[in-house]
């Protein structure tokens, strides 16, 4: 039997002004889902995260969590029903050490074996007593994935997570995001093509706010209209 989704967003619009940012997109995440979301920049992917999480109310369409409407509702609200997300910039606190970092992102909750569970998910245990300002870059993204997994998300949206990583980093950040699923769904948004190739789930493919494309990666990168607007033709 299908897990219940999670999220439903059902022909979501978005104008500001006579700008059309996202234009009747739809999407349904149940537990343990990973979605990626591609296309080329001003395709209105990150407005459609700001949807997801209450930053931007649609202009038309719906928002179910849970199958409860949640469309123009406080973005605490989002934050209350599960939804957790981690923006391109990292934006750890430098002076504040690692485990210190996760602990702020739990806020109230003092949790430390679940703390302890994080750094070891992360892979950045030995690292918990450092400051943050120390870290590569690669380790700030992960720890603000980290600082978003303290909230205890059952969803979790990530935008361009790999960002400035090498290729290791990548290949790191596919097994972290696997991980992840076993306990919260997740969504990605990405330009890096092999990342989402290595991570070989649903891809939805949005342009001009449109979704032109989605199914697997490959199903997706063999399309003649991605390939013109977005992957190019080799």
């Amino acid at each position: 039997m299908e897990s219940r989704p999670i999220l439903e967003a059902i022909d979501i619009s978005v104008r500001f002004g006579g700008v059309v940012a996202v234009d009747g997109v739809s999407l349904t995440i149940a537990p343990g889902q990973i979605y990626c979301i591609v296309g080329p920049n001003g395709a209105g992917k990150s407005t459609f995260f700001n949807v997801l999480t209450g930053t931007v109310r649609p202009s038309t369409g719906r928002i179910l969590i849970d199958g409860r409407e949640f469309a123009g509702r406080p973005v605490h609200a989002f934050a209350r029903s599960g939804v957790a997300r981690k923006f391109q910039a990292p934006s750890v606190f430098p002076t504040l050490t690692v485990g210190d970092n996760l602990r702020v992102a739990q806020r109230d909750r003092q949790d430390e074996r679940a703390i302890a569970e994080i750094l070891t998910l992360l892979g950045m245990a030995e690292l918990a007593g450092i400051e943050a300002s120390t870290l590569g870059h690669g380790q700030r993204q992960w720890l603000e994935i980290g600082m978003a997994l303290a909230t205890k998300p059952r969803l979790l949206l990530l935008d361009e997570p790999t960002a400035g990583m090498g290729p290791d980093e990548t290949q790191r950040t596919v097994s972290l995001i696997r991980r992840i699923s076993e306990s919260a769904a997740v969504i990605v948004i990405e330009h890096d093509m092999e990342f989402v190739r290595s991570l070989a789930v649903h891809t939805m493919v949005l342009h001009q706010g449109r979704l032109i494309s989605q199914g697997s990666f490959e199903d997706v990168a063999e399309d003649e209209f991605v390939r013109d607007v977005y992957l190019g033709r080799r």
